[in-house]
């Protein structure tokens, strides 16, 4: 009976280590093909975090991404530019990339992009986290954000598998491509145009504690290493009776800040032309680019 036990007490072992083996070579083989492609998401991330030195970025989630023409920014506030928006993030990812931006050269200027409900789900922001695993050893900055994800995700991280079993598909699909497609630096313009009244919006809960702290974190850091932030709420195809709990506490803290807070969400010039929208939350090409000449005409009406 012993015997027996040491037997099955061997063969699990020898599994458990053949399967250690297994996940840590095959995670090592899917960060080499993640850390070579050359365009979507994933580029986008490891370009923020290993490469990015421009002086002006804009940061965001897919509203930032489509919204801010580079060469418009770069033309009207004289800054090297680029767009380091992604879809599907928030704050928490905004506050990591940013920290760790700095490490290597803080930028002069940065431009938040956030939605009118940027504090409200606190756990759709711990999931969407999962864009940062890839990295998770590269910075303390990254290890704080992530393990927000859940209790015990330091210990999930061990498996390199795990930090990229949300990934494989745009891993394998990005790698296809030959050739980098970044040639708007950051910015990708939808097509396509609404022909419709705009919907409407209601007001949704109550902003989530610990998105408005990591926000007021990052304006913090900002301050810290004197870049100069302007925080803006892009347009949308909703009509608002009136401003959300994220639009007050954002405003709130930009007021405190001295930080400026540009609102577009309702303005009409939006608002009553469908033509400029791809969908309700995002415009189109010809609405980005009208978009980001008014971002310019209000920062340098304010000398920022």
């Amino acid at each position: 009976m012993q015997q027996k036990t040491k037997t099955l007490l061997s063969r699990a072992l020898l599994l458990t280590g053949i399967l250690v083996v297994l996940d840590q070579a095959g995670g090592r083989l899917l960060e080499y093909y993640y850390r070579k492609v050359k365009s979507g998401s994933e580029y986008k991330t490891v370009y923020a975090l290993e490469k990015s030195r421009e002086p002006l970025i804009v940061m965001g989630s897919s509203r930032a991404y489509h919204h801010y023409v580079p060469a418009l920014l770069q033309q009207g506030l004289r800054l090297d530019c680029y767009n380091l928006g992604r879809d599907g993030v928030g704050v928490l990812y905004d506050y990591a990339v940013y920290r760790t931006i700095c490490d290597r050269k803080a930028p002069e200027m940065m431009i938040i992009d956030i939605n009118l409900e940027e504090f409200t789900d606190q756990e759709l922001a711990r999931q969407l986290l999962y864009h940062l695993l890839p990295h998770y050893d590269e910075n303390s900055y990254i290890k704080e954000v992530v393990q927000l994800r859940s209790r015990f995700e330091w210990l999930k991280v061990q498996s390199r598998l795990y930090r990229f079993n949300s990934q494989l598909f745009y891993i394998a699909l990005n790698n296809m491509r030959s050739t980098c497609i970044d040639t708007a630096k950051g910015y990708l313009p939808l097509q396509g145009k609404l022909n419709q009244a705009p919907e409407l919006g209601h007001i949704g809960q109550a902003a989530d504690e610990l998105l408005v702290r990591y926000f007021e974190k990052l304006l913090e850091e900002t301050r810290r290493q004197h870049t100069r932030v302007a925080v803006c709420v892009s347009p949308v195809y909703r009509r608002y009776p009136g401003n959300t709990a994220s639009i007050v506490r954002a405003a709130g803290l930009c007021r405190r800040y001295g930080i400026p807070f540009l609102d577009f969400s309702q303005d009409k010039r939006f608002l009553e032309h469908p033509e400029l929208f791809r969908d309700v939350a995002h415009l189109n090409d010809n609405g980005a680019h009208l978009y980001t000449s008014l971002v310019v005409e209000a920062l340098k009406g304010l000398n920022y």
